[in-house]
């Protein structure tokens, strides 16, 4: 068993392990309901409908920075100045590791970081901790809790045609948003709120049931001040 802490009760979800596709997809459901009740007890305690971060919308400089403008993102909550997809290159690259370039959806290039080389980057520059949490389900959800509830950003990676169904150019690819909060809409549906770093068709945007059993298949990244 694992449980969800906080400042708010827990809960408590059986590990998924060993279980079947369809088993294993009833678990992830189950879930993300007892992560969404967890933040929703919490705004209740808050007396609140929402509780987001005053985190501004930063947007990729390539086609390939998506995980960058988040990690830019997390720079700016944490009261440093936005130091820009090149100025994060630079720094790799004086550091000893410079960014891979990669080739975007459209065939041009771009930079894209390592997740531990993006955060040797961001401890050593700006004292921020970057924690990846590839582990069960439910030990990712309780790191998006406790995260969230201490006001610390998460970034999570998520299907990029689920996101934009409309632009089907780049649907076979992961794209990374920052998620800064959570509210619970008119009509009682939970959210998460994140930042969507794609020019043009980003900016804030919300992250609800479906969306969020897909991202607790994927990595999880919690931003932090050391």
């Amino acid at each position: 068993m694992s449980e969800f802490e906080g400042d708010s009760p827990g809960f408590e979800v059986e590990s998924i392990e060993g279980s079947g596709s369809g088993e294993s997809s009833r678990e992830i459901s189950r879930v993300a309901d007892q992560l969404s009740q967890t933040l929703i007890d919490d705004l209740g305690e808050r007396g609140a409908r929402e509780q987001i971060l005053n985190i501004p919308v930063l947007t990729q400089e390539y086609g390939t920075d998506c995980g960058i403008a988040c990690a830019r993102m997390a720079v700016v909550h944490f009261g440093e100045e936005d130091p820009g997809t090149d100025g994060l290159s630079q720094k790799a690259e004086k550091a000893g590791f410079p960014f891979r370039m990669i080739r975007d959806a459209k065939g041009g290039k771009g930079p894209s970081a390592d997740p531990a080389q993006l955060a040797d980057i961001l401890r050593d520059e700006y004292a921020i901790k970057r924690e990846t949490k590839h582990t069960s389900p439910e030990e990712k959800a309780s790191a998006i809790v406790q995260a969230l509830k201490a006001g610390d950003p998460v970034q999570l990676s998520i299907f990029y045609h689920d996101l934009h169904p409309e632009d089907t150019s780049e649907m076979n690819r992961n794209h990374a948003v920052l998620v800064k909060g959570y509210r619970v809409k008119e009509g009682g549906e939970f959210v998460l709120v994140a930042n969507d770093p794609k020019p043009e068709v980003g900016g804030e945007t919300e992250i609800g049931k479906d969306l969020l059993e897909r991202v607790l298949e994927g990595p999880v990244y919690v931003y932090s001040k050391k």
